[in-house]
């Protein structure tokens, strides 16, 4: 989401960077096994919400009590699930379609009526096949079998060469990685410190992963090639390949304390990883590109760690502290509160950042000719994983009152004070820019523009029109 809040009991689930529309962890950040309740707010009066201009949506995680109890379930799918006709028109041969989830929860007493404990695990895994391509014996090219005219004496040729010489695994040409999985832990602790606090501590994590073939043509070179590295043509090993992990680390601590009859403190303290990253099963080596030798951009054979993949990532930190002071008085209830987060954000991209060399020819790769072309990526000032970033820390102070005015109705009304904070060291100054005139205005992209001050007046009533 990008409009609206989604968090887990208070710790930020955003897709706060953007690149999709889905939640962090593949869109499934979170057992639902492991889900107590979930509270949905649209356009809150109140004024510990903030930070969405859609909906607020919380979900609050199980917790163990004095019973033992615990689940383990299995959900499967398959094509032969669902339907496959439409007006009584049979849709011809089910495309494989499975999807299998495995999952446990367990809670209880650690210390009866003292110290309580919840964990969930899940599972879930989908058989899929990313490249279907296969080397041939004889170096005919047959698409209709997806058979390359890439012959398996000369990939085994390479893969040896490579490992003889460079101490580097190509991987295998006849099986490759594939499946799609997502993995869920979570574990809760909650602790009745006394009659008076409680601390209840939560961690999570997710590992949402799905695997991809090497790109296809692109390059430094002037020209791609004409043909994919996966295709009639040409043929790649499976340590070439590369997946998408979409990981979720996240920590809550919640700290409720009952001070006197009247008045209440609730401190929540959350951090949050949020990571989208590609990931490999090759060891750090220069991308390889062999072209058939005929003097075209026509692909033969590509081996090495994909170049599109190395330090390209995009990561997220959100750590939020929020405390809460409620004072009961009569029908008052009188909230007043500070809240801090501190967010940072970056996206880093280092293509042929391992190296990249093409060949004319197998001939010239294996007897150590000059490649045709060379490429490689450094970091700005000699920085080994560059990335553009920004952080920015918000703080804010905020005091309502709930005041019900009478049996029927419930009159909400206070104020929200908000302050935005940039860090200029994620930017520098284009000194091209700067000495340019715009009406004696000078603008330097070394500093963020300076933030006012933000002020959120909010009134709002809940009235039983018939009492019922």
């Amino acid at each position: 989401g990008r409009t609206a809040n989604f968090t887990v009991d208070g710790a930020n689930f955003n897709n706060n960077f953007g690149l999709s529309s889905g939640l962090p962890g593949g869109g499934s950040p979170i057992s639902l096994d492991a889900i107590e309740e979930i509270q949905v707010v649209i356009s809150p009066y109140d004024v510990r919400q903030t930070n969405f201009i859609g909906g607020g949506v919380n979900a609050i995680t199980k917790s163990g009590t004095n019973t033992f109890k615990g689940s383990a379930y299995v959900y499967h799918r398959n094509e032969n699930m669902r339907g496959n006709t439409v007006d009584g028109t049979e849709l011809g041969d089910r495309d494989k379609d499975r999807n299998t989830t495995y999952g446990a929860t367990l809670g209880g007493p650690i210390v009866k009526n003292k110290l309580f404990f919840f964990v969930n695990f899940e599972y879930s895994q989908i058989p899929t096949v990313v490249n279907r391509w296969r080397p041939s014996t004889d170096g005919v090219a047959n698409p209709d079998l997806n058979i390359s005219r890439t012959t398996v004496e000369d990939m085994q040729k390479v893969s040896d060469f490579l490992k003889t010489k460079y101490g580097y695994d190509t991987g295998s040409y006849t099986n490759y990685p594939a499946n799609e999985s997502n993995m869920k832990v979570l574990a809760r602790l909650d602790w009745n410190i006394s009659n008076k606090h409680k601390l209840a501590v939560r961690y999570n994590y997710t590992l949402n992963r799905g695997w991809n073939n090497t790109n296809a043509s692109s390059s430094n070179c002037t020209l791609r090639t004409t043909e994919g590295r996966l295709s009639q043509y040409s043929m790649a090993f499976a340590n070439s390949m590369y997946s998408m992990d979409n990981k979720v680390n996240s920590v809550t601590l919640d700290f409720n304390s009952r001070l006197t009859d009247n008045l209440s403190n609730q401190l929540l303290v959350t951090y949050s990883q949020l990571d989208d990253i590609r990931g490999t099963n090759s060891s750090p080596f220069p991308f390889i590109d062999i072209l058939d030798g005929t003097g075209t951009v026509t692909p033969y054979m590509s081996a090495g760690y994909e170049l599109f993949t190395w330090n390209n990532g995009v990561h997220n930190q959100v750590v939020t502290v929020k405390d809460d002071i409620t004072y009961y008085a009569g029908n008052h209830k009188i909230t007043a509160g500070l809240s801090y987060e501190y967010q940072m954000a970056d996206n880093s991209y280092m293509r042929n950042g391992t190296g990249y060399y093409r060949y004319h020819s197998l001939e010239d790769f294996l007897n150590g000719a000059t490649p045709e072309t060379v490429a490689i990526t450094y970091g700005y000032d000699g920085e080994e994983n560059p990335a553009a970033r920004v952080r920015f820390n918000q703080a804010g102070a905020y005091v309502q009152d709930e005041w019900n005015a009478a049996e029927r109705f419930k009159l909400t009304y206070g104020v929200r004070f908000d302050a935005l904070i940039f860090n200029n060291k994620d930017v520098m100054t284009n000194n091209a820019i700067y000495e340019l005139d715009y009406n004696g205005r000078h603008i330097d992209t070394g500093k963020w523009p300076t933030t006012k001050l933000q002020i959120s007046p909010r009134v709002g009533f809940t009235w039983d029109v018939l009492g019922d």
